[in-house]
């Protein structure tokens, strides 16, 4: 068994050998040369104005020059004027005049069905007149002012045919009223019926 320690002499040198387990130092750890990086930050989206005087650079269109109404603001509705109260008088001073208004309606009817042929063109227009004349004379008759006037008017074609004319109301019979009237001739027929029905 050898020494470990040993000692070779050369030449006028004395050289002293230690056998000693060779240790590799630790290596340190390689910094990467490429660093990492991020990415760069994505500029956000613009909102566009919705005004397009916010941008100089954009030109108006004549079009939009052209209507005025699509710059100016809609005109605002008038203010409904507040609903009548309600005065709770279960009672009219003055009821419906049944006969008086019976009379208006046929002095009416018999001045503009006097000389009138059947059409269905003119009979259109004429029933809405009848009945637009009908209800103004009748508002001018002594009554309560709170009566709503109703009027139903109907003109046809006077041929071998029948006809009936009937309606039905939910009212108060003791202060609501009718007037009703029929005229024909030759050629047509006709029947107006006035409603007053009372607003307490």
């Amino acid at each position: 068994m050898q020494d470990p320690n040993q000692t070779e002499t050369r030449g006028r040198k004395t050289v002293q050998i230690i056998d000693k387990p060779f240790e590799i130092p630790p290596m340190e750890r390689r910094r990467t040369s490429v660093a990492v990086r991020k990415p760069p930050p994505q500029p956000q989206p613009q909102r566009r104005p919705s005004c397009p005087a916010q941008l100089p650079h954009r030109r108006t269109s004549r079009s939009s020059l052209s209507r005025p109404w699509a710059q100016e603001k809609p005109p605002k509705e008038p203010e409904k004027p507040p609903p009548a109260p309600n005065t709770f008088q279960l009672e009219p001073y003055v009821k419906f005049p049944v006969d008086a208004a019976t009379a208006t309606i046929k002095t009416t009817v018999d001045e503009a069905l006097a000389d009138q042929t059947y059409d269905p063109a003119t009979c259109k227009r004429l029933c809405g007149r009848l009945a637009d004349e009908v209800k103004a004379k009748v508002r001018r008759l002594p009554l309560d002012e709170r009566y709503k006037i109703v009027v139903v008017c109907a003109i046809g074609d006077k041929s071998t045919q029948g006809i009936r004319v009937a309606s039905r109301c939910a009212w108060d019979h003791e202060r609501d009223n009718f007037a009703s009237y029929s005229y024909d001739n030759k050629s047509l027929f006709a029947t107006v019926t006035v409603y007053a029905v009372y607003f307490y």
